[in-house]
């Protein structure tokens, strides 16, 4: 009912990541490191003299090699030792994680074809999905930050903030990282400007305007009283209503370009 509520009084709903079914996903337990060895390379090139020193026959391309891996090893032992506030990126970490927690998130995909949403999603085929009119959808000043989650499955690197802090946010960068597991779902995230207040202080709505909806998308059980039902429910607005169909050649599965 929640969903047919927010349908029918264009909204879409924001929610901190303690609700989401993935642990890692913005949440304390997010794979987060001080720094990599690529992170390492762009941080000695851009903000220290170490390239100097080498082009000055002062250093070797062996010697750089050599300091970065046993600051990497003396920062893995830090890190599985619990001392990472003693870090000079600690401090970091905490603000991280205390922007990660109080973040309000709205999920979406960018494909309406994939069997596995339908049936973690949709009450397996039973439901909908609404298509939006993406232009649309983000021209709200509620939105502070969109785009595609990134599944490459790498932590986060705090060096990187340091880099370029004037273009990376790690906070909200690292709400647009999941593991690769989940790259099935092409998701799609916008990042509400509110933040939490406090612990109870755990959902936003945003509304949109009516023509921010252009298709609603039924499963392949959705029930045809139910559908009638809906299509009742939002007689006059410009909504098209198509289904989806099984592929006659296998399991693929698409949008029927018939109108229903």
């Amino acid at each position: 009912m929640n969903h047919l509520k927010a349908l029918m009084n264009n909204q879409i709903w924001f929610s901190r990541g303690k609700f989401f079914n993935d642990p890692f996903d913005c949440t304390t337990d997010v794979p987060i490191t001080f720094v990599d060895s690529e992170g390492m390379n762009r941080f000695i090139e851009h903000k220290t003299k170490a390239r100097s020193f080498v082009d000055d026959g002062l250093l070797t391309e062996n010697d750089l090699i050599q300091i970065q891996n046993e600051y990497l090893n003396d920062l893995e032992k830090q890190v599985k030792e619990g001392r990472y506030k003693d870090h000079d990126l600690g401090w970091l970490v905490d603000a991280v994680f205390a922007q990660l927690e109080r973040s309000f998130v709205h999920c979406l995909s960018s494909t309406p074809k994939n069997n596995l949403m339908w049936s973690h999603y949709a009450n397996s085929h039973t439901g909908f999905c609404i298509r939006y009119k993406k232009d649309i959808l983000l021209d709200n000043r509620e939105i502070y930050k969109y785009g595609n989650v990134n599944y490459d499955g790498k932590p986060l690197s705090l060096i990187e903030q340091l880099i370029e802090p004037e273009k990376i946010n790690a906070g909200i960068e690292v709400i647009f990282k999941k593991s690769k597991e989940w790259i099935y779902e092409q998701e799609f995230r916008l990042v509400h400007k509110d933040m939490a207040k406090n612990q109870t202080d755990n959902f936003r709505i945003l509304e949109h305007s009516d023509n921010a909806i252009d298709c609603i998308i039924f499963g392949m059980k959705a029930d045809k009283d139910n559908i009638n039902l809906l299509k009742t429910m939002l007689n006059g607005r410009d909504i098209i209503f198509k289904q989806i169909k099984r592929s006659t050649k296998g399991f693929e599965i698409f949008v029927d370009p018939e109108r229903i």
